[in-house]
């Protein structure tokens, strides 16, 4: 993990593939180590869980992490109640050409993109977008609570 500062923090974190997570989600305890104030510099969102609906808290810039010797960057939403962090379809897997689920093997297997510059570029755009909607959205509520005249 790498904080907002730029340092690494020494963490190895048990991540899990999750093919029904849009976007990424750490646990929100993780948001004060990583520098992410989620009150101040995120935006809450009704989001529903497996477990039900939840009130997450959206990080636009998103986070990087190190998978693999490989910095990625990571859209973030922080959730209560969440043990792991939950890679997503959005940020996560548009780093490899394919994300692999083998039940019968219990087996997991990625196969890296060809050109790794492309898919870097491809999850940054994907995470930038991510971050103008979560920007968008704050902007839309806060104009609803605070109407002009």
């Amino acid at each position: 993990m790498i904080a907002t500062d730029g340092n690494i923090l020494p963490t190895k974190a048990l991540g899990i593939v999750d093919s029904g997570c849009d976007s990424t989600t750490f646990p929100i305890e993780w948001a004060e180590r990583l520098g992410i104030d989620p009150n101040a510099d995120c935006v809450p969102q009704e989001c529903s869980t497996a477990g039900g609906p939840i009130i997450q808290h959206a990080y636009a810039p998103g986070v990087h992490v190190l998978f693999l010797g490989k910095k990625l960057l990571l859209s973030a939403t922080f959730a209560p109640e969440c043990p792991h962090v939950l890679l997503g379809r959005e940020d996560f897997f548009m780093y490899f050409k394919s994300v692999n689920f083998h039940q019968a093997k219990q087996k997991l297997t990625f196969e890296a993109a060809p050109d790794w510059s492309a898919a870097i570029d491809a999850a940054k755009a994907n995470v930038e977008e991510i971050g103008k909607y979560i920007e968008a959205q704050a902007a839309a509520e806060a104009a609803a609570v605070s109407p002009t005249a």
